[in-house]
This record gives structure tokens, sequence and C-alpha cells, in this order.
């Protein structure tokens, strides 16, 4: 799958960002289009115990295929959400950080 590719390329770069923005166990990740879930897991594993990933994708079938995985693995910190990332409703002061790839590179270029 081209996400997962694209992921592995990414990979080493977006630990490095991660350590350096301070994610950590413990944290609370807001995933922006997490997809699949290839980085709600990567996140998950850096806050793990104690902390938890929201990932929040507007594929039904994304978040679907990130369920079941999530069924087969079960005490993953991660929730998926099937939603609009605009109309999310969170708790203020609820997230430490917040990481998107490609979401908003995707809307401007639908917007042309």
């Amino acid at each position: 799958m081209r996400l997962g590719i694209q992921h592995k390329l990414w990979s080493a770069s977006a630990f490095a960002l991660w350590e350096r923005a301070g994610i950590s166990a413990g944290k609370t990740v807001l995933d922006i289009g997490c997809g699949p879930g290839y980085t709600s897991y990567d996140l998950a594993g850096l806050v793990a115990p104690s902390g938890k990933v929201i990932a929040v994708d507007e594929s039904e079938r994304f978040i679907e295929h990130l369920k079941q995985r999530l069924r087969a693995d079960p005490g993953v910190p991660i929730e998926p959400h099937v939603g609009d990332v605009q109309k999310l409703q969170l708790p203020s002061r609820s997230l430490d950080a917040v990481y998107q790839r490609w979401s908003f590179v995707l809307c401007e270029i639908l917007k042309r």
C-alpha cells in the first residue's frame, strides 16, 4: 500500500520531530487524518502506557481498518474516530500535541 511505503520513508524524520516536540509517555496526542493508523501506532508506542492517541479521519474505511487492527492488538492506547477534525469537540487543554502529515496539503490541492 502506498501509504505504508510513505510511512516507512518518513518514519525516521517523524520520530526525530516527535522527540523534539516532547511527545512521550503519558501525553495525549491528536493524529489528524490518521488514515489506516500507521502513524497512530507509532505515536501510541511513544505515549504508552498512560497516554493516548486520538486518531481522526473522514474515511470510514480507514477507521474501520484501524479498529480491526486494534481488536487484534488490545491495549494499544488509540481512540479511532470517523469525522471532520474541524468539527471535533474536545475539552479545553486536553491535548499535549497534534500531528498531521498530509491532511492540510490535500485540502489545498482539492480547493484548486
